[in-house]
């Protein structure tokens, strides 16, 4: 199923996932009990966020019903946090350029949205560049990543002033 979710990304087709992944955001602060992180469903809701279906056959479970890693609906959560009515919302990305909202279209996430501001910390570059890919990435590249995500967090902190 999720070699097929993939394909079906690469090729724009989004029916399967249409009928059958719906996004879900965890809070702390959710009127819905079936949503609210707590200590208790941290390590469940944590282990959910990396189970992606082209790894592993079966989704991880939170309170017994099935979950899988966000990126097939939802590949930052930034407009879903808008949503919920904060005024700003800082989202950071591990990809140079526009950051599409899923994997199944190219609708990159918008500055704005529900009178919010999102504002996006990325790389310069894309980070294969420093030797990090999707599937693989060298111990020099992952220090030469983490430092330029460093630099970019406080130049972002620096343009708050």
């Amino acid at each position: 199923m999720g070699r097929r979710l993939l394909v079906d990304a690469a090729r724009g087709q989004s029916e399967w996932h249409d009928r059958h992944l719906a996004a879900r955001l965890f809070d702390t602060r959710s009127s819905d009990p079936t949503l609210k992180l707590t200590a208790q469903n941290f390590d469940d809701v944590a282990y959910a966020t990396t189970r992606m279906l082209h790894a592993w056959p079966v989704p991880a479970a939170v309170d017994g019903q099935p979950y899988v890693d966000a990126s097939y609906t939802c590949l930052c959560p930034a407009v879903e946090v808008a949503a919920l009515g904060y005024a700003d919302v800082i989202a950071i990305a591990t990809e140079a350029g526009p950051i599409a909202r899923n994997m199944f279209d190219a609708i990159p996430i918008p500055l704005e949205w529900n009178g919010s501001r999102i504002r996006l910390i990325q790389p310069d570059v894309n980070l294969a560049e420093f030797g990090v890919e999707f599937s693989s990435a060298t111990e020099d590249g992952i220090a030469r990543a983490f430092e330029h995500g460093i630099e970019k967090g406080r130049a972002f902190a620096q343009s708050l002033d």
